[in-house]
């Protein structure tokens, strides 16, 4: 993967990584890229090396990906639902539980909850847009922080 400025990547601990400024011949112990790194408290500025590992590499902080937005949270879902996801058909779905992959070859998230209405399509009107580059298997978002109250 060839690293950018400008661009935003996902670390391997799924944080944001935002390229700012590209070293243009570093030393052999120089880094190749400084990076504004999102994390809980805050962003912090991070250096990379050419291939997009962090100090000594295989960590969290390595880049891993490009960054790709999720969707948003979607408004017609019922007040009791804690997650969703798309499938790879297209549809939304809402979970009272994470809903997870039992099995990589179906298309579709699973829900083991033993709820009676543990999940649901999302109808057609409220569907989220699924971001451009986002794949139905990364698309899974928790419920907004206050969400049904």
């Amino acid at each position: 993967m060839k690293i950018e400025i400008g661009k935003t990547y996902r670390t391997r601990n799924g944080n944001k990584a935002v390229v700012e400024l590209v070293i243009p011949e570093p030393s052999r112990y120089q880094s190749r890229f400084i990076a504004c790194l999102e994390t809980e408290e805050g962003w912090d500025l991070r250096a990379y090396k050419e291939d997009g590992t962090f100090g000594a590499g295989n960590g969290p902080l390595d880049i891993v990906s490009e960054w790709i937005d999720k969707p948003e949270w979607c408004k017609g879902n019922p007040a009791w639902a804690r997650w969703q996801a798309h499938d790879a058909y297209g549809n939304s779905h809402w979970y009272v539980s994470r809903p997870y992959f039992e099995n990589r070859d179906f298309n579709f998230w699973e829900n083991s909850s033993d709820f009676e209405f543990s999940s649901g399509p999302i109808p057609k009107q409220f569907n989220p847009v699924l971001p451009l580059g986002c794949r139905w298997q990364d698309s899974l978002v928790e419920a907004p922080e206050g969400w049904g109250k």
